[in-house]
């Protein structure tokens, strides 16, 4: 193998792992948002009402694309409230 194919092979790899990890650390912080917005969705109404976030709200930021942050659209969502 000449050297500049031995070159582009590793950048691809190395594309390729990057990829590889960027997606399982979007997927584990999806499972954490979730876990955090079900924890949310599962408080009173009473207590819904005192932190300014209504169930839709959460339901609405559970239901975002994987590639956004559900909590901190959350956040911005009931910010103003």
């Amino acid at each position: 193998m000449t050297d500049c194919v031995s070159n582009e092979f590793r950048a691809s790899e190395t594309s390729l792992l990057s990829r590889v990890a960027g997606f399982i650390k979007t997927r584990a912080k999806r499972r954490r948002d979730m876990r955090q917005l079900r924890e949310i969705h599962n408080l009173s109404p009473h207590l819904l009402k005192d932190i300014g976030v209504r169930r839709g709200d959460v339901v609405w930021a559970a239901n975002l694309p994987v590639e956004m942050d559900a909590v901190k659209a959350l956040k911005k969502e009931t910010g103003h409230r």
